[in-house]
């Protein structure tokens, strides 16, 4: 049984479809329980200025992962961005978390996540 594979670039719709399969194989496969966490930050007149979604695994070394940060473009440099991560490290903590990760692809975000370790 001879088969033939190749490797090409996904778009978008194919990312979010493997994402999405992971995502059900990873949680099952190691037995976690999982938790996901939607926070907004909302300005004095109630508007959305950020937010991010975190996910909590429970297993053999329980850790959060912060999958989705966002600050309204003209409210940054405001300390919103670190209210939300050191939010999401304290529900890391209370929910025995012993690790918080995240990735970045932007070039611009790479140091504010290295400021906060």
């Amino acid at each position: 049984m001879n088969r033939e594979y190749r490797i090409e670039d996904l778009t978008e719709e194919e990312a979010v479809y493997i994402g999405e399969k992971i995502n059900e194989i990873v949680p099952r496969e190691v037995g976690a329980d999982e938790e996901e966490f939607i926070l907004k930050v909302e300005n004095e007149n109630g508007e959305i200025v950020g937010g991010c979604i975190a996910e909590a695994y429970e297993y053999r070394w329980s850790r959060m992962f912060l999958d989705t940060l966002w600050v309204d473009e003209r409210n940054r440099h405001h300390g919103i961005g670190s209210m939300i991560i050191h939010e999401v490290e304290r529900i890391a903590s209370e929910k025995g978390c012993r690790v918080v990760t995240l990735g970045t692809a932007s070039y611009m975000a790479r140091p504010f996540y290295e400021k906060h370790g």
